[in-house]
């Protein structure tokens, strides 16, 4: 459970329980919050059975850049065949701005396709989102969402046709609005894969 963005605790957070979700007093979300929950579910006839686990295939840190032009500030390559129909990949990001000179550009790119490009003012200090991708048989349908410390948040869908069967780049990019000593810094981004997985 995420809530504007920040990881919820179980136990400290909330209460779960069979399929009912309680939020403690000082974690209880107020109007205008953005709540987002994944859930898995197993085999109902062997409760006891595992799950696929889902795959972190990247984490880390990436680069900074005062560049006007499109800089790649982290990348993470799947490698051919690694995802197939029914798996989906998450892709998480936090970029921030050093300075307040001038605005930036944060990108995401899915092979070849642009799935992200979010300009930004010279005051905002950040630019920080989710975007997740089903992969089916001969593409991907993909969903996002964006926002900054005053950045609104933005959303969007779509799909793309990327050949999973061979290696495809989640590439994290950025770039300044014009010449200036203000930087763009990639703080981290993840990639995670959930296989597919059939509970009868």
């Amino acid at each position: 459970m995420y809530r504007n963005g920040l990881l919820m605790k179980p136990g400290i957070d909330f209460g779960l329980s069979v399929r009912t979700l309680t939020f403690f007093v000082a974690s209880t979300p107020q109007a205008g919050d953005l709540l987002h929950a994944n859930y898995r579910f197993g085999d109902p006839t062997n409760p006891l059975g595992s799950l696929t686990s889902s795959q972190v295939v990247c984490s880390g840190v990436g680069g900074t850049t005062s560049a006007t032009t499109s800089t790649q500030l982290g990348s993470c390559t799947l490698p051919a065949g690694l995802i197939g129909a029914g798996d989906r990949i998450e892709v998480r990001f936090q970029y921030a701005h050093a300075g307040a000179s001038v605005g930036f550009t944060g990108e995401i790119r899915f092979g070849g396709a642009t799935l992200i490009s979010r300009a930004a003012s010279s005051g905002e200090a950040s630019l920080v989102g989710r975007l997740e991708l089903g992969v089916y048989a001969g593409g991907q349908s993909w969903n996002l969402e964006s926002w900054g410390s005053s950045l609104s948040l933005a959303t969007g869908a779509g799909t793309s046709g990327e050949d999973t069967s061979q290696a495809v780049t989640v590439s994290f990019r950025g770039q300044m609005a014009s010449g200036t000593s203000d930087s763009l810094v990639l703080r981290n981004f993840t990639v995670v894969r959930y296989p597919a997985q059939t509970n009868p």
